[in-house]
């Protein structure tokens, strides 16, 4: 009959076991407390030629100028030029919810900064 013996846990590996956790909690300390803060998206003021020139006209404003509307970009900036073209010229400002990604909240943002004039008029 063979005799296996335990092996005793000797304190000096506990020890070791316990300055390794112990190295590994500081490690991820000075992890999180060494990632820089994460700065505040800061929004782009309106363009001065937007606010100085009054409403911009939907019925002839490119793609470039309906970009400095506020949350208008590359691809909405598209939709509307796309639609205004295949459906013919914007009535009033709600003719704007025809446009794929434009509703109520965004035509209320957009109310004060663009305007419907006539369609045959020329870029301002």
């Amino acid at each position: 009959m063979s005799t296996a013996r335990r092996p005793t846990s000797s304190p000096i590996a506990a020890l070791g076991v316990l300055l390794v956790a112990v190295a590994l909690g500081v490690l991820a300390a000075r992890h999180r407390s060494a990632r820089p803060p994460v700065a505040a998206i800061e929004l782009a003021p309106e363009p001065e030629e937007t606010r100085e020139a009054g409403p911009l006209d939907l019925n002839v404003a490119d793609a470039d100028a309906l970009q400095a509307l506020p949350r208008i970009g590359p691809a909405l900036a598209r939709r509307i030029v796309e639609d205004r073209e295949v459906n013919g010229p914007f009535a009033s400002v709600e003719d704007l919810d025809r446009v794929r990604g434009i509703g109520p909240a965004t035509i209320e943002r957009l109310r004060a900064l663009v305007r419907v004039g006539d369609p045959t008029s020329s870029p301002e």
